[in-house]
């Protein structure tokens, strides 16, 4: 097996991990990370709109942006080299996994366990932090996770279906990824984009 090949591989272990950790976690403090999910067309729907206000709020943010430089520097040195073959299938299973797994573990989980012990406004904010911390690879990427954590967090408080947040976050990661890796590609190898 290539070495990109087992890190892709190592990356989809990671993300389905989450939803086993999630499912862990939920159990220990009485807090179901799947409790709340419900699968039905609706739910698919309103998943799928609810992506549109986070790429409205990254797009400004993609362009030009020295506060960002470090993280586009980030993701051409260590993200593009594991996804950069990547078909896909791939980046859309790994992203539906990290939609999963991290909105069952911090929504399902910790949200809702923050929720029942301090109140639904601290588990919300607390929550969302959280994931602001665990999304750090620099201070504004942090601060950025942060406010999209809100917003997942937002989503579930109203709709009550853990599938909503889980579509817009993995919907959004597919469209990143995609994004990040042409821009990666384009950085990578100028010449070729120049000639296309």
């Amino acid at each position: 097996m290539r070495r990109k090949d087992s890190m892709m591989t190592v990356a989809l272990l990671f993300e389905g991990a989450l939803v086993v950790v999630a499912i862990a976690a939920g159990w220990l403090l009485g807090a179901p990370a799947l409790a709340d999910l419900r699968i039905d067309v609706g739910s698919l729907g309103q998943g799928i709109l609810a992506t549109l206000p986070i790429l409205l709020l990254i797009s400004p943010l993609a362009r030009r942006n020295r506060s960002l430089d470090n993280l586009r520097d980030f993701v051409t040195r260590q993200i593009l080299p594991i996804f950069k073959d990547a078909s896909l299938p791939q980046l859309a299973l790994l992203s539906a996994l990290a939609g999963l797994g991290e909105e069952a573990l911090f929504r399902g989980v910790l949200q809702t366990w923050l929720a029942q012990h301090l109140g639904t406004g601290a588990g919300w904010v607390l929550a969302s932090v959280a994931f602001g911390l665990a999304h750090f690879i620099n201070r504004t990427y942090a601060i950025i996770a942060t406010l999209i954590g809100l917003y997942l967090g937002w989503l579930y408080l109203a709709t009550g279906n853990l599938l909503v947040p889980a579509i817009a976050h993995g919907l959004y990661d597919f469209v990143a990824l995609l994004v990040l890796l042409h821009e990666g590609r384009r950085k990578i190898s100028p010449s070729r984009t120049r000639s296309e």
